[in-house]
């Protein structure tokens, strides 16, 4: 299926105007649009790219609006770990040395342990950042930066191809 030079939708083989955004086409733009093959540079867990579009679970973005791709770093809060891990820390060293009571500083061995593995499961957000003229838009995320490595590398040859 063919696709429109100017915005990347896909169209119909018959059709003279694109119905996404209105450019029309000749029967030499429509034979030139068949003779180019969409090179598919990912396609991966839901994410699409290719020379003309980038497709991820919720929307496509026409390659030829995107002026520049980079990658954002979301580092979470962990605010309530260190707190919980702290106040069982205290709680420990507190019942250990003035009280001797087994249960406090059970208790305090497992607050430690709960603030510990909150800590541990709280992992950095990595994604996509799409420029265009009109701005910038978040178009992907997750928690594998490989990944996210991987739609960031396609895209940049996407804009190579695309000339």
């Amino acid at each position: 299926m063919p696709f429109c030079g100017s915005c990347g939708k896909s169209i119909s083989d018959t059709s003279q105007f694109c119905s996404s955004c209105g450019s029309s086409f000749t029967t030499a733009n429509q034979e030139t649009t068949k003779s180019k093959a969409e090179n598919i540079l990912l396609d991966e867990n839901g994410f699409f790219v290719s020379n003309a579009r980038f497709v991820n679970n919720k929307q496509t973005y026409a390659i030829s609006g995107v002026t520049s791709v980079n990658q954002f770093i979301e580092q979470p809060s962990r605010k309530w770990p260190v707190i919980i891990t702290i106040v069982g820390a205290l709680f420990f060293l507190e019942n250990l040395l003035l009280f001797h009571t087994a249960i406090g500083v059970i208790l305090g061995v497992m607050l430690i342990l709960l603030g510990v593995w909150l800590y541990r499961r709280k992992v950095p957000l990595y994604g996509v950042v799409l420029h265009s003229a009109s701005g910038q838009q978040r178009a992907a995320q997750c928690t594998d930066r490989l990944f996210i490595d991987r739609i960031i590398t396609a895209l940049n040859q996407a804009i190579i191809l695309r000339g």
